[in-house]
């Protein structure tokens, strides 16, 4: 009887192990039709990397114009918005000191004017032995000082941006544009009386074309060249975007936050573009051969990242990979594939 109960039993056992095989034959089946294998191989790859970035000015196309003297505000020739070109005049200003500064530039070139005549007449007495050596020689010497007054007066003159054959018809100090472009802010009233160390009361810019300025990690600055086109979107409409040009690239790593800057140029026709305004900056790098799998591929655990690779028995290895992300479903793979590799591209959820 015992025996009799022991090959049942074991009967039993044996029936219940085919049955577990038989089930996990049957969930491998149902499994595998829910995979897709690809072949892993390289195909031509752009990085892609998105930053923001802050519009301003191009450096020398934006200038603050102010005194360079105390004085009061006379005639306002520009308004608001005008453009200008270098030396156009933007107003003029009554001051005692810039008075003084011409009253002594006129006595420079009046006694410039005797000297040079003084020298013409000591000349001729000179040759004919009229007068000394000491004497001719103190004449040059005159001559030579009243020269270098003069001149020293001008350079202060220019200085100030006065035209000299402008400054004899009016003793007027008259402030003209330092650059190209456009009058972008004005605070000027008839009148008024302006201390040199005021703010700037002008300020023109050209705007014609503005810089980006965009914040690059140090991880990408391999990848971005000069020349490289980049996509610039506004804050405030992210369908409007122009497309710009790498111009910089800083030299000097910020320590905080581990980034560069890089400088962007971009053409602004309709002046959309405004100094101050924040983007987003879109690189895309020149497309290089490397091997892309599909971002369905692509599991986590934690947080690595890696894929089921289909060893020769047809069984799947779980092998880490490091990534970047791409563009159009695609994920570019840095290491863990070699091409020519079996991967399971779709589905690899199942096999966890």
């Amino acid at each position: 009887m015992r025996y009799t109960l022991f090959v049942s039993a074991l009967i039993g056992l044996t029936l219940t192990a085919c049955s577990r095989v038989q089930t996990a034959d049957n969930n491998r089946e149902d499994v595998s039709r829910y995979l897709r294998i690809d072949i892993v191989h390289s195909a031509p790859f752009s990085t892609t990397y998105t930053t923001v970035g802050t519009l301003r000015a191009e450096a020398g196309k934006i200038a603050e114009v102010g005194l360079p003297m105390d004085g009061r505000i006379g005639t306002i020739h520009k308004r608001l918005s005008d453009p200008v070109r270098v030396g156009t005049p933007l107003f003029s200003v009554c001051s005692p000191g810039f008075a003084d500064q011409c009253k002594s530039y006129f006595q420079a070139e009046s006694n410039y004017q005797f000297q040079q005549k003084t020298y013409a007449r000591q000349q001729v007495l000179h040759e004919t032995g009229i007068v000394s050596d000491r004497e001719w020689e103190e004449t040059t010497n005159n001559l030579e000082l009243a020269r270098r007054e003069l001149k020293q007066w001008e350079y202060t003159i220019r200085a100030l941006g006065i035209d000299i054959a402008g400054l004899k018809e009016s003793g007027e100090l008259n402030i003209v544009s330092p650059i190209k472009g456009e009058i972008v802010r004005m605070e000027l009233t008839p009148g008024q009386y302006v201390r040199q160390d005021s703010p700037a009361l002008i300020t023109i810019a050209d705007l014609s074309t503005v810089w980006v300025a965009a914040q690059i990690k140090e991880h990408y600055l391999d990848r971005i060249h000069y020349n490289d086109s980049v996509e610039v979107f506004l804050n405030n409409d992210r369908h409007f975007h122009v497309t710009g040009q790498v111009v910089y690239i800083g030299q000097l790593l910020d320590p905080e936050t581990r980034s560069i800057e890089v400088l962007i140029s971009c053409a602004n026709p309709q002046r959309e573009l405004k100094p101050g305004m924040f983007a987003h900056v879109h690189f895309t790098s020149e497309p290089t051969e490397a091997i892309q799998v599909p971002a369905s591929a692509i599991l986590q655990d934690e947080n690595t990242p890696f894929v089921y690779v289909q060893a020769e028995d047809s069984s799947f290895v779980r092998r880490p990979v490091t990534v970047e992300s791409g563009d159009s479903g695609m994920v570019h793979i840095i290491s863990g594939l070699e091409e020519g590799e079996r991967i399971v591209a779709e589905g690899g959820l199942y096999l966890n």
